[in-house]
């Protein structure tokens, strides 16, 4: 179970009042909800959710059952019921601050980042001291592009409840978004302090060390976070990125196979392989990373604006116009172009090449 599950159980299980009817089956109500939350401590979510079920079959206005299944619906990532069940809670639950946090959740799961802070705010403001939805509020706040804003946020929860690693780890990237990087550095160290397992910090923290250009930190940091979570495809990027940027070309080609091997349709890994293959000199081996991101649908990286089609239209220009094929390289640059009209070095590299074209 994660941090953020765990907290939610262990704050349902202290304020959640188990009403039954005055009736027969209230004993075994109380039975089936013990068994649900012994299933769930467990892990063992579809067993909880039967028997949560079989409680709501016997009493469909059951507010501790429609709780509980919040926690145990988005463990097992079935975010529509998620929110159907949300909806009921806000419906029962004389204050459903727990409510709108859990729809707050799958709207996020889903994309709906404007409906997801929405409901987070409804849930602040039904429970200004619920330190959960400060922190799930400050990280889609920060995936949208507003770091003022989820620093503010992020800072209340950590004021609310300073020991929890994610609040520390999502102000952490705030904090980098906002370029403040050695508070990010800082944020992320104390993230640690709280959880020295936390891989996702290791990897975060890599990166800001890295765009410090402390690079043998940012190598250590990053090969801890690939020894706490060896899957995680973006962590061997940034790897692979500080081992480039040292110079460790074959280290660094290696990190990426190993990524590929994970996700063989990472647009990102594809590019970096082709950067990689230009600097030794492999030209045509570039060609077919950079022509291969072109079958991928046009996503934009993490932290870029162009889109991923973009990047790899420029850069087959740049190793088209290597090999001096200046008319290919220039409708290269052209299509990049047509795809970001905002792209610079796209457009320094079109009239570059066309200058290189022009009779002397």
């Amino acid at each position: 179970m994660n941090m953020f599950k765990a907290r939610v159980l262990a704050l349902l299980l202290t304020c959640l009042v188990v009403t039954t009817p005055q009736v027969t089956f209230a004993q075994s109500i109380e039975q089936l909800l013990q068994q649900s939350q012994t299933a769930i401590e467990s892990g063992n979510y579809s067993q909880a959710e039967a028997l949560l079920r079989q409680v709501i079959e016997i009493n469909a206005n059951n507010i501790a059952a429609h709780n509980l299944l919040t926690i145990v619906l988005y463990s097992q990532n079935k975010f529509d019921q998620l929110i159907t069940a949300a909806q009921k809670v806000i419906k029962l639950d004389p204050n459903p601050f727990m409510g709108y946090l859990f729809l707050g959740e799958a709207l996020f799961k889903q994309g709906k980042l404007d409906q997801a802070i929405a409901a987070y705010r409804q849930s602040i403001q039904l429970n200004p001291d619920f330190s959960l939805a400060y922190v799930s509020l400050g990280w889609v706040l920060t995936l949208q592009g507003q770091p003022d804003e989820a620093i503010e946020v992020l800072r209340q929860a950590i004021q609310l409840d300073p020991n929890n690693p994610r609040a520390y780890s999502h102000i952490g990237s705030a904090l980098m978004l906002g370029e403040k990087l050695d508070q990010a550095i800082a944020a992320y160290r104390q993230a640690l302090e709280l959880d020295p397992n936390y891989a996702d910090v290791y990897n975060n923290l890599g990166t800001a060390l890295m765009l410090q250009g402390k690079l043998d930190q940012a190598i250590a940091a990053l090969r801890q976070a690939v020894q706490l979570d060896p899957n995680n495809v973006n962590t061997y990027i940034n790897l692979g990125s500080a081992l480039s940027d040292q110079g460790k070309l074959d280290e660094a080609i290696a990190v990426y196979i190993r990524a590929f091997q994970l996700d063989s349709s990472n647009a990102v890994v594809y590019l970096n392989l082709g950067n990689l293959s230009r600097q030794k000199g492999h030209l045509e081996e570039a060609l077919s990373f950079y022509q291969a991101i072109l079958k991928f649908s046009p996503d934009q990286p993490w932290g870029n604006s162009t889109s991923n089609h973009a990047l790899a239209h420029n850069a087959i220009g740049e190793v088209l116009q290597q090999q001096g094929k200046l008319e290919e390289a220039i409708e290269a640059f052209k299509q990049s172009i047509a795809l970001d009209p905002n792209f610079i070095e796209a457009q320094d590299n079109l009239e570059q090449a066309q200058q290189l074209l022009e009779p002397q």
